[in-house]
């Protein structure tokens, strides 16, 4: 079994009672922004994989879209004040957090 990459998302201080109810080991969305995706095809190689047959672009996890938004489904693995440790984000360092909902 391949253990997910562990990432910090860091809350705005002001927001840290929303919190309230979480817990550890609980799947949580992460909805975030894909800030440093520019335009968008609605046709697309897989991956950006040439040798693969081009998809739909709702039908692709590409971050390359209409509306440039980003879902993750991860583990919360600790919480300290308004720093959350989680397992499985799909986002690069510095992403825009939107949201965060419970499975």
């Amino acid at each position: 079994m391949i253990r997910a990459a562990e990432s910090q998302i860091f809350l705005d201080p002001t927001l840290v009672e929303g919190l309230a109810g979480l817990e550890l080991g609980q799947k949580i969305m992460v909805v975030f922004y894909f800030h440093r995706a520019q335009g968008y095809d609605l046709q697309q190689h897989p991956r950006g994989d040439a040798t693969r047959p081009q998809r739909g672009v709702f039908a692709l996890r590409s971050p390359r879209r209409p509306n440039p938004i980003g879902v993750t489904v991860v583990d919360l693995l600790a919480l300290d004040g308004n720093v959350l440790t989680v397992g499985g984000l799909d986002a690069i360092n510095g992403t825009p957090v939107l949201d965060l909902k419970p499975e």
